[in-house]
């Protein structure tokens, strides 16, 4: 059970990181100065789109937790989409109108074509981005994370196999 908690938790996880490090450059002047009140935070809304559909009320559980807790204290609120089999439709003419979401669950497909685009940016130039792909340098695999020898998304969801053998026979 816990392994199952940690491989759900883990995707919330890398978006809270990813949300932390997009809106790092969107605070409150006062606030980064140490000089403001929690009542001066101007909460920063923050789409995300999916179209996993079997995590959203999981999802929209830890969004809930996150936006009033963690989010309220870093002016982050997170609203979360789910899309249905028309997700890679929905989201390519988003980004071609210039209304994506700032995150959103990637697809092979759609990376290498936003990356051809320009529609995405690499997460080293984020502010601390490159830290933060450095934590997931050995899990980085080429056309998946890394296109044209860039970083533009990180691993999100662990798949395990075993291999099963009958000594007996």
């Amino acid at each position: 059970m816990k392994l199952l908690l940690n491989k759900n938790n883990f995707l919330f996880i890398i978006l809270t990181m990813l949300l932390v490090v997009l809106t790092a450059c969107n605070k409150n002047k006062d606030m980064i100065n140490g000089q403001g009140h929690s009542s001066d935070i101007v909460m920063e809304k923050i789409r995300v789109w999916s179209d996993n559909a079997h995590e959203k009320e999981l999802r929209l559980r830890q969004i809930e937790v996150f936006n009033s807790t963690r989010g309220k204290e870093l002016g982050i609120e997170i609203e979360y989409t789910v899309y249905g089999s028309d997700y890679q439709d929905v989201i390519r003419k988003a980004a071609q109108n210039g209304d994506a979401p700032e995150l959103f669950r990637p697809t092979t497909t759609l990376i290498k074509d936003f990356v051809d685009e320009d529609f995405m940016m690499p997460l080293t130039q984020l502010p601390g981005g490159e830290e933060m792909v450095l934590k997931y340098e050995d899990k980085l695999l080429i056309n998946h994370h890394i296109f044209d020898g860039e970083v533009y998304t990180l691993p999100y969801n662990l798949t395990t196999y075993k291999l099963i053998v009958n000594n007996e026979l």
